[in-house]
């Protein structure tokens, strides 16, 4: 337990007594002089000396003008100790750098080619034939508009202090105080995209034991192999089902703090086959993935009302509270800087400034990123519908057609879908990018997205097929 200490001011009690009774005029006093003089009296016994305070005390407060304006002068500060600090941000070095013009970044995803065999009478009809890359875009902009304010007046602050040190170090931290702020916010909506990301289903799941003790070493190795499949070209762990890989120095695996108790550093050093120094930069902590009711109350401020409204429900809580760990390929955080300036104004009909700390952002996540989330037993949700949009298309033979799909449910379940089509010659891959064949001979194909999740929830699109 912390016991407070007391801690000597710069200057003594007598000598801080004798300059606030002479500011107010009143050590003067022949009488109060001599208490004075007893008080700085080093041969002065304790006793001696509390009966020359007391004595003080009596005379001041016996006398109504000696009494204003000792309370007035007293008032003044000796010593400031700010017990401020300027927070650092230790997700920052995750957001993707600052841009300077536009307010739009274009997120281009070019998807592997298909091999050909080699046939030299083909290609003689073939060589000029255009084969287009099959390219997927998504595009993340400003959604993040916010600036800190605060005004300072010097002449108040003058008032209450007896040092220039003390004055400036307190402006000082009340200026530091924003950029704290901005910092922290900048933290909690961080932490807001990864969290909704496993809300919205975009992160592919992985269910384990609830941590504890005993089994610590065995879920982290789950861990290190999912890890380890990140490495290999794949798409299961992307919610757009892209063909990607997440190299080691590209993971980022961020335990929340019960989890990481619970787990050694030198084991989990050992476990992902790295030094202490590579694991600080790719594992990092959280204090949860659900958020505390003032957390709550400060992303009430810097989120829109919709996202609010439809992600901070007691099921959303619960179920990100079950998370104990998550592993994100660092690009799947789609934070760019776009303006970030303090501005300052003197009012000088008031006597004081006034000081603005402006930060715009991009606040997003890419599709086409790895994501995996850790569930416990039992935490996991349910799908309740699958939309396939379009849900109606035309589409010409030798033509493609791009479908997306939408899945909606409750707690914590993955978006992803597998595609098909019932046709023996058009494809669709597990994009969503169908392909109808030149020599198609059916009039209408059925496109259907099936829940990875929940197989007996899907959703069909009609495709017309006309002769290109």
């Amino acid at each position: 337990m912390y016991i407070p200490q007391n801690i000597a001011l710069d200057a003594d009690r007598p000598r801080l007594m004798q300059a606030v009774l002479n500011s107010a005029g009143i050590g003067s006093s022949p009488l109060i002089a001599s208490q004075m003089a007893t008080l700085a009296d080093a041969g002065a016994t304790r006793q001696e000396k509390l009966l020359a305070q007391q004595s003080i005390g009596t005379q001041v407060l016996a006398n109504k003008e000696w009494r204003n304006s000792f309370v007035d002068i007293a008032n003044r500060i000796g010593k400031v100790v700010v017990q401020s600090r300027l927070y650092r941000n230790n997700w920052a070095s995750f957001k993707q750098g600052y841009m300077e013009l536009g307010d739009t970044v274009e997120e281009v995803y070019i998807k592997l080619l298909e091999a050909h065999d080699f046939d030299p009478e083909r290609a003689e009809n073939e060589v000029f034939k255009r084969e287009i890359p099959e390219v997927l875009s998504v595009f993340h902009s400003v959604n993040f508009r916010k600036f800190y304010k605060i005004t300072i007046s010097m002449v108040e602050l003058r008032a209450a202090f007896v040092t220039w040190d003390g004055l400036y170090n307190l402006i000082g931290k009340v200026i530091e105080q924003m950029y704290t702020s901005a910092n922290y916010d900048e933290f909690l909506v961080m932490k807001f995209v990864v969290s909704k990301a496993i809300v919205d289903g975009m992160a592919y799941l992985i269910e384990i034991p609830t941590p504890t003790a005993d089994n610590a070493n065995m879920i982290t190795t789950t861990m290190v192999e999912a890890s380890n499949n990140l490495t290999f070209m794949n798409g299961e762990y992307n919610p757009m089902g892209v063909d990607t890989y997440t190299d080691k120095s590209s993971q980022i695996t961020i335990l929340n703090t019960k989890y990481a108790a619970l787990q050694n550093v030198e084991v989990l050093a050992k476990a992902f086959n790295m030094d202490k120094a590579e694991l600080e930069g790719n594992v990092i902590m959280v204090n949860s993935f659900s958020f505390t009711k003032t957390e709550q109350k400060r992303l009430k401020k810097l989120i829109s009302a919709s996202d609010y409204n439809g992600f901070f429900t007691e099921t959303n809580m619960n179920a990100l509270d079950s998370v104990p760990a998550v592993t994100v390929d660092k690009f799947f955080f789609m934070i760019f800087d776009t303006f970030y300036d303090t501005e300052e104004l003197r009012n000088p009909e008031g006597l004081s400034w006034n000081y603005w700390l402006h930060t715009w952002k991009i606040l997003s996540y890419s599709p086409f990123a790895n994501y995996i989330a850790y569930t416990t037993d039992g935490a996991q949700g349910t799908i309740t519908s699958v939309n396939v949009i379009p849900s109606e298309a035309e589409v010409q033979t030798g033509q493609n057609q791009l479908f997306t799909a939408t899945v909606k449910g409750t707690g914590l379940y993955s978006g992803a879908v597998e595609w098909s089509v019932n046709s023996t010659k058009s494809t669709i891959d597990q994009t969503g990018y169908l392909k109808v064949a030149m020599d198609e001979t059916a009039t209408t194909l059925t496109v259907t997205a099936t829940s990875t999740y929940d197989s007996t929830k899907k959703a069909n699109a009609t495709v017309t097929v006309t002769k290109g």
